[in-house]
């Protein structure tokens, strides 16, 4: 699925009728509480936890005062397991995805704000501190390691980058994952 924001990963997840574990690259926890009825960019994360068929989450690349008490609080009530950008870039690529369960099935979910703004500054809520492209390549092609990728977004790229660097960005990304995924 490409293209959005990303409230359209809770539909797309919805579809599917197997067991998975949902990977998050983002520079935000998308926990906020949001309005009754209401799916937006900042509160899908809540909805998707609750579906049946969602057994894991791993959040990656996170950052930000976005990322504020509320968002932290609803995290933990979701259980899922939190890897940060400082993490990473204090330990490593290898680290990080040690720290990513196996699964039988995979989907990814990638909000191009997880890079830096200076890799891609076309997004929406810009987060300084963010992923290297290097780091998120490498991130996404031994994500695929970890099971079979069933399922991929690209979301939250918008028209702000008149160079056209971050969808280029997002498109050598998804070319890189899909390539790793099917070999």
């Amino acid at each position: 699925m490409l293209g959005g924001d990303h409230s359209i990963t809770y539909p797309v997840v919805r579809a599917y009728d197997v067991p998975l574990t949902l990977i998050h690259f983002d520079a935000h926890l998308d926990t906020w509480t949001g309005a009754p009825g209401n799916l937006d960019h900042a509160s899908w994360v809540i909805r998707t936890a609750k579906l049946p068929n969602v057994k894991k989450i791993v959040q990656v690349g996170m950052r930000g005062l976005a990322n504020d008490l509320e968002a932290r609080s609803n995290q933990k009530h979701v259980n899922s397991t939190v890897i940060t950008a400082e993490q990473i870039h204090r330990r490593g690529v290898e680290w990080a995805l040690s720290q990513v369960p196996a699964a039988e099935n995979i989907y990814i979910t990638l909000d191009v704000d997880v890079l830096d703004p200076a890799v891609a500054p076309g997004t929406g809520t810009l987060e300084p501190g963010g992923l290297s492209f290097f780091q998120l390549d490498d991130l996404l092609t031994g994500v695929t390691n970890k099971g079979r990728l069933i399922g991929m977004d690209v979301v939250e790229v918008d028209d702000r980058d008149h160079s056209g660097r971050t969808a280029q960005t997002a498109d050598r990304l998804l070319i890189d994952t899909l390539g790793a995924a099917f070999h």
